[in-house]
């Protein structure tokens, strides 16, 4: 497996974890050569096959830039797997709202991270997307039986057909997000779970 990084917030740490994970890296110079001009965009009139041989993508995307936008659409066209990673407390509304408005695609994932749940964020995607031997794939699996108010399965249905999700995909998008704010749940998980 092969992943692309786009990182220039968190000082190498994706880098580092993918590293650690033993995931193949690959590089912008080895995509478009030594060749590439340093003063221009990354991608500025690259075919866009540029992704073909990526897996999948690691994309920090707290500060708005040209390169993370086309990054993000061609691996929405290529259904390739991405994370999204944002700093906490400072995220892209912009782009947000919008992959929401459009109804994300399955094969993007965002998250919000703080210096102690980078690395579980990373971990979980990797493990997801490569099956990493000693992880679990992070698929539901798990049948749970809830019981709804009327007026709570109506905004559900309203909000299903507003993001083009499924009612369950919204639960445990809803769900994840909160469980991806509750630090105490990342440093204490060794010792609970």
């Amino acid at each position: 497996m092969k992943v692309f990084i786009f990182d220039d917030q968190t000082d190498g740490r994706i880098q580092q974890l993918v590293e650690r994970a033993q995931v193949e890296i690959v590089s912008t110079h080895s995509l478009y050569g030594e060749t590439l001009p340093v003063e221009r965009s990354l991608f500025d009139g690259k075919a866009f096959e540029s992704l073909a041989p990526v897996d999948m993508l690691i994309l920090e995307i707290t500060e708005g830039n040209p390169d993370v936008n086309y990054l993000l659409a061609q691996a929405v066209l290529q259904q390739k797997p991405t994370l999204c990673l944002y700093k906490k407390n400072r995220e892209p509304r912009d782009l947000l709202n919008y992959l929401i408005k459009r109804g994300t695609p399955k094969c993007i994932t965002t998250h919000a991270y703080s210096e102690n749940s980078l690395a579980n964020f990373v971990d979980r995607f990797l493990a997801a997307t490569t099956l990493l031997p000693g992880h679990m794939e992070d698929t539901p699996s798990i049948k749970f039986t809830l019981r709804l108010t009327p007026q709570v399965d109506r905004y559900l249905e309203y909000k299903s057909k507003k993001v083009n999700r499924t009612k369950a995909d919204l639960l445990r998008d809803w769900l994840r997000l909160r469980m991806d704010e509750d630090e105490e749940f990342y440093t204490k998980r060794d010792k609970v779970i």
